[in-house]
C-alpha cells in the first residue's frame, strides 16, 4: 500500500496524525457540533478534545470548586482522554452551565485562563498537553491558533454572540475556519 507523505500509520488504538500542510487537519478526522443553546459550531474532535483537557487543567487549579463544575471537569475529563470515546464530543454545557449567569461567568474565566496558557505554547501545541489526549508525538501537526480559536467560539456560544446552528456553521480546522462547499 502506497501511504501519502506526511500520514504516519499505527496500531488501530492509536490516533493518526495527518499533515495540514498537505491534507489539512479536518480533511479525514471526526468532527463534533460543539453546541449550547441549540447553536454552536463544528470542530475537528482533535480541537475538542485538547481544549476541553485545558479545561480540566484550568478547573483543578480552581480554588474550592463548587460540585456542577467537579461534576463538568470528570466529564471533559471522559471526553478529552482515551477514556471516552472520540466521536461525538460535548463540552456538555447545557447540562453543567445551564443558564445560570454565575456558571457562565466561572466557565467563561476558565476558557480565558485556557486560552492565555495555549497563547504561551507558542505556535504549536507541545506534546505534553497532547499526550493525555492521545495526540503524543504530533505536536508538529498541531497548531496552537486553532486550539485558542476552539475557547473563542465557546466563549462566544456562551456570550450568546455566535448564531451558527449545525446547518450553517463552518468546520474548525488547523489551518481556521473552513466553510464546506454547497453541494450541487
Amino acid at each position: 500500500m502506497r501511504v501519502p507523505s506526511g500520514i504516519l500509520l499505527s496500531g488501530a488504538s492509536v490516533r493518526v496524525p495527518i499533515s495540514p500542510q498537505r491534507y489539512g487537519i479536518g480533511t479525514f478526522m471526526p468532527r463534533s457540533f460543539i453546541e449550547y443553546r441549540e447553536r454552536g459550531f463544528w470542530s475537528v474532535d482533535t480541537y475538542a478534545a485538547i481544549w476541553l483537557h485545558l479545561m480540566c487543567l484550568e478547573a483543578d487549579a480552581y480554588p474550592e470548586a463548587p460540585d456542577w463544575l467537579a461534576e463538568a471537569r470528570k466529564y471533559w475529563h471522559w471526553q478529552a482522554t482515551d477514556e471516552g470515546f472520540h466521536g461525538w464530543m460535548s463540552a456538555g454545557l447545557d447540562e453543567h452551565v445551564g443558564d445560570d449567569p454565575d456558571r457562565v461567568a466561572m466557565v467563561l474565566e476558565l476558557v480565558e485562563r485556557v486560552n492565555t496558557r495555549v497563547r504561551s505554547f507558542g505556535p504549536i501545541v507541545p506534546d505534553d498537553v497532547l499526550a493525555p489526549c492521545g495526540y503524543a508525538g504530533s505536536s508538529g501537526f498541531i497548531n496552537s491558533s486553532a486550539i485558542a480559536t476552539c475557547g473563542d467560539a465557546i466563549a462566544g456560544l456562551l456570550k450568546g454572540e455566535l448564531a451558527w446552528d449545525e446547518f450553517t456553521s463552518p468546520l474548525l480546522t488547523n489551518l481556521g475556519w473552513h466553510w464546506p462547499r454547497a453541494a450541487g
